[in-house]
């Protein structure tokens, strides 16, 4: 399929490929994601390697919930790869070995912005490749969990979706804590080291890690913003769309959809035009909202808080500290929450001792228990 040279810009950029094969079966619901064993944050300061880890417990959670399908786009070096045995021990998992590079991993404010152009290459061909036999698609990381709050499953959500003419579900994103008392001291010491030294001032005490015994899904099962999340949290968002309604899709965003995609000219007499997307007017019109996230589904960001960035608890996670707290520390739901103060560290639980965090009880009472059961089974 080659589209026209002059809307091509570089040479390098069209592409040639066959069409993509629409699946007999029809999916309800399907994830896309882009992954690799070990990977370095923005910047490339700081190596995770726990994607194998995660792989196999974030699966069986989407699956669990009502996805029919995930693509793992995998951009692990070397022919082997231990994502492809956990992909394998799923129905609902389809592998793909995906070499393609990322150009660069720079953070966002250096002069040359990182640009993962390996990441959404990934992206661009799970919805060509698979949106056309899928009703409802989501582009997502292997730490991110979708959580339906209406029901257990996304199968009551949609349908409400569906019966209102939606087309795009936004969710929230903010980083989500790992609880401090679900975790243990880390055996392995070479990772307990702090690569920048920039806390030297602070007496340095064991890392912690999630217990073994834990779900990822439950340990980090803590919001340092009380849902409801503000606007702000807007800007990282994910979404959860009709791939029949998005023609193309760009990490947290619907970049192309059908109702952009209305020429002028095929617009009636009784039609409305608007001429940018920033017009109030389009955007109530517009079929997509971000999802109640306290009724309808909510997103947990469960990164990776690694080994190094706990060994400074004591002297960072207390009541009026000036600096950020990477651990969880549970608050009751009682605790009232303000946006204001969520900075200074002055959130108190019922004995008088620090808290950050507020647990979904949905997650806590209902689907991390359910998790658990189904990875020891």
């Amino acid at each position: 399929v080659l589209p026209a040279v002059q809307d091509s810009g570089r040479w390098a950029n069209i592409p040639i490929c066959l069409p993509p094969q629409i699946s007999q079966h029809r999916h309800r619901l399907v994830a896309c994601t882009w992954t690799a064993a070990s990977y370095t944050r923005r910047g490339d300061a700081v190596g995770v390697d726990d994607t194998a880890h995660r792989l196999r417990e974030w699966l069986l959670f989407h699956e669990m919930v009502g996805f029919e399908q995930v693509y793992v786009y995998d951009n692990t070096e070397g022919s082997n790869s231990p994502l492809y045995d956990i992909c394998a021990e799923f129905k609902v998992c389809v592998y793909h070995k995906w070499l393609a590079a990322v150009c660069n991993n720079n953070r966002p404010n250096h002069p040359n912005p990182g640009e993962r152009s390996s990441q959404y290459a990934a992206e661009a061909s799970c919805r060509e490749r698979y949106g056309p036999s899928a009703d409802w698609m989501a582009f997502i990381d292997t730490d991110e969990y979708l959580v339906p709050m209406k029901s257990d499953t996304w199968k009551d959500v949609l349908e409400e979706m569906d019966a209102n003419s939606i087309k795009i579900l936004k969710m929230k994103s903010s980083r989500a804590k790992p609880r401090l008392k679900l975790m243990e001291e880390q055996m392995d010491k070479t990772t307990c080291v702090d690569p920048a030294s920039r806390r030297s001032r602070f007496k340095p005490e064991s890392c912690v890690v999630p217990r073994s015994n834990e779900t990822f899904l439950r340990t980090y099962n803590c919001e340092y913003i009380k849902p409801p999340r503000p606007d702000r949290f807007q800007r990282a968002m994910k979404q959860i769309y009709r791939p029949s309604h998005v023609w193309n899709h760009f990490v947290h965003y619907s970049t192309v959809t059908a109702d952009i995609a209305h020429l002028y000219k095929d617009y009636t007499p009784d039609d409305t035009y608007v001429a940018t997307v920033h017009s109030k007017e389009w955007q109530r019109s517009s079929p997509e909202i971000f999802l109640d996230e306290l009724t309808q589904g909510i997103l947990v960001h469960a990164k990776t808080v690694l080994p190094h960035e706990t060994m400074y608890r004591s002297s960072i996670c207390r009541l009026n500290s000036t600096l950020p707290c990477s651990l969880g520390f549970e608050c009751p739901a009682h605790v009232e929450f303000s946006d204001r103060l969520h900075t200074k560290n002055l959130f108190q639980d019922d004995d008088g001792k620090y808290c950050n965090c507020w647990t979904n009880p949905k997650i806590e009472q209902v689907l991390a228990p359910k998790l658990k059961i189904a990875l020891e089974e």
